[in-house]
């Protein structure tokens, strides 16, 4: 929902779509406005698979591809910066898209061994606290 939102509307400068990327339809669309967009996939998600497809939420791009798509939309960079990150227990790897228009940024993570979210409050806390600067920033 948070993607269709992002494509949908002019309101919002930047968006987080948490454990989830575009489903297809939504890839398809052209957002009303740039916005940056910081998205995080769990690479064992069994609800919303990282490398696309269907699953019995809906067909989805993968998480690479969704990133792309907002990238490629935003005339970023299409070469991502990739930072391996560690956040408590949990490797993230981050690819960010950059020079984006209007200043803007694309960026999507990778939780490894992680699914649908992390259910640790203090991984939880870091990626919410690391969207707020991103948030802050754009």
């Amino acid at each position: 929902m948070v993607n269709l939102v992002g494509k949908s509307s002019d309101h919002f400068r930047a968006i987080a779509p948490l454990f989830s990327q575009q489903i297809i339809s939504t890839g398809n669309l052209t957002p009303a406005k740039t916005l940056s967009v910081f998205q995080v996939n769990g690479d064992v998600d069994n609800l919303v698979p990282v490398n696309g497809g269907t699953s019995k939420v809906g067909e989805f791009l993968s998480a690479e591809n969704s990133a792309l798509n907002w990238a490629k939309t935003f005339n970023c960079s299409t070469t991502a910066v990739q930072t391996d990150l560690t956040w408590k227990t949990t490797q993230v790897k981050s690819y960010s898209y950059t020079n984006c228009d209007t200043n803007h940024e694309v960026r999507y993570m990778i939780a490894l061994a992680t699914g649908h979210g992390f259910g640790n409050q203090e991984v939880d806390n870091l990626l919410f606290n690391e969207i707020w600067k991103f948030f802050q920033q754009h």
